[in-house]
Order: C-alpha cells, then structure tokens, then sequence
C-alpha cells in the first residue's frame, strides 16, 4: 500500500505482471521529485529488482524511507 498524489494505492504482489516492479520502481525514482517513503514489503522483489533499487538510489535525493523485508533478495 502506498500513496498516488496523496491517495492510498495498493498493486497485488500475487500478479505476475507485476514481479519486474522493483526494476519499474527504480527507473521511477531516478526522476522522482516528491515521494519520500516507499513500503515494497513482501512484493517477491528479487536480487536482479533490489541491485536496480540500490542503483536508482545513489542518484535520488528525496526517498528518506524504503521499506524491503520478507522479499527474495540473495544476499551475496
């Protein structure tokens, strides 16, 4: 669950669409201007969509908070 121009929005991690969604997320965050925490809690987000996220990080400057537990990153 997460806000959309300040409404709640929740994407079903049961989805197979939606498994690439960290990769997604972490192109968004390089040109994020306003979303300040992100809850990607039990979203099956694997090492390939986490190495994205840490990538899309050292450039944003606004994310102060990311939530990342009970995923399935392999950490090496």
């Amino acid at each position: 669950e997460g806000f959309t121009n300040g409404s709640r929005h929740s994407i079903s991690d049961d989805d197979e669409e939606y498994l690439p969604i960290a990769e997604l997320l972490a192109e968004a965050l390089y040109v994020n201007t306003s979303l300040e925490e992100l809850c990607l809690y039990e979203n099956h987000i694997e090492s390939r969509g986490a190495k994205a996220l840490a990538k899309a990080l050292h450039k944003n400057n606004i994310l102060t908070t990311l939530k990342i537990a009970v995923n399935l990153i392999d950490f090496e």
